[in-house]
């Protein structure tokens, strides 16, 4: 029996525990042992990214600076066609920012809420997933112990067990009569 969470890559050709998805950023999936790498990845990419933002604002300014008392056509036509690279590349690195940013976030919730991507997106497909109200997390421990399992797991793999329905009611409060799998009349 295939262990709870793990899925089959098909970019990889193997199976993923813990698959939250495939990232064609890194090439690879990301899964059990390395969705924390991944997001601090994310993090570093966020502040190399705000790094370049400000050497960019930086050097607009210093070339604003340079070009100012030029009187010269070609000189002239010089300095606009600097200004224009300039200002697509502060729009371009911006949204790139602001991608990695919301994505980074994204992830954060993921890590504390005890979920993957794939779990997020794709609940109606996953089977032991089904019968779960939207909005209960059967993975969930507390943030402490889901940011615990994905930081500091020591490269060790974990069997994963799919609380109870009544375990999680009390957890997480929930009616577990609204289900379109059970009535309780």
């Amino acid at each position: 029996m295939q262990p709870f969470r793990s899925r089959h890559c098909w970019e990889c050709g193997r199976c993923i525990r813990k698959f939250d998805h495939h990232c064609f950023w890194i090439g690879s999936c990301v899964g059990e042992l390395n969705h924390g790498k991944f997001f601090l990845f994310l993090l570093t990419q966020t502040l190399s990214e705000i790094v370049a933002l400000d050497l960019a604002f930086s050097a607009h300014g210093q070339a604003a600076l340079d070009y100012s008392d030029v009187t010269n056509d070609v000189l002239r036509r010089q300095k606009n066609h600097v200004q224009t690279v300039f200002v697509i590349f502060i729009i371009l690195l911006f949204l790139f920012t602001i991608f990695t940013v919301i994505l980074g976030v994204y992830h954060f919730y993921l890590i504390i809420s005890g979920q993957t991507t794939w779990e997020h997106a794709s609940r109606s497909n996953i089977t032991y997933m089904k019968p779960y109200p939207v909005g209960v997390l059967p993975f969930y421990e507390s943030m402490r112990e889901n940011l615990w399992q994905v930081f500091c797991h020591g490269g060790k793999v974990r069997e994963w067990q799919l609380h109870q329905p009544f375990d999680l009611k009390e957890k997480q409060g929930f009616n577990w009569c609204d289900n379109e799998y059970y009535s309780c009349c």
